[in-house]
């Protein structure tokens, strides 16, 4: 599972506090986007990027980056051509 919503606060620049479950995980562990939380440590997620300006702004300039780079259309088009050249090609 990936929601949608990460990719427009990536997009936006902000840092995000997210729950592990599906591709968000491995986004988190191979970028430093934001902080990954269970349900009981949400609070204290927001609280902790709160009380760290300067943490908060580096994660937000991380998280755009994110959506320049690996979530860009030119990106995305070259993984999809590699793929379709993949499929047609038998594998």
């Amino acid at each position: 599972r990936f929601p949608n919503k990460l990719l427009d606060y990536l997009a936006a620049g902000r840092p995000v506090v997210a729950s592990p479950v599906g591709d968000v995980t491995g986004l988190f562990e191979s970028q430093e986007i934001g902080l990954l939380v269970d349900k009981a440590g949400f609070v204290e997620a927001l609280g902790t990027l709160f009380a760290f300006p300067q943490r908060r702004a580096q994660l937000g300039a991380n998280a755009r980056h994110c959506a320049e780079t690996t979530f860009a259309w030119p990106h995305l088009i070259d993984q999809l051509e590699r793929l379709y050249q993949e499929v047609c090609n038998g594998g």
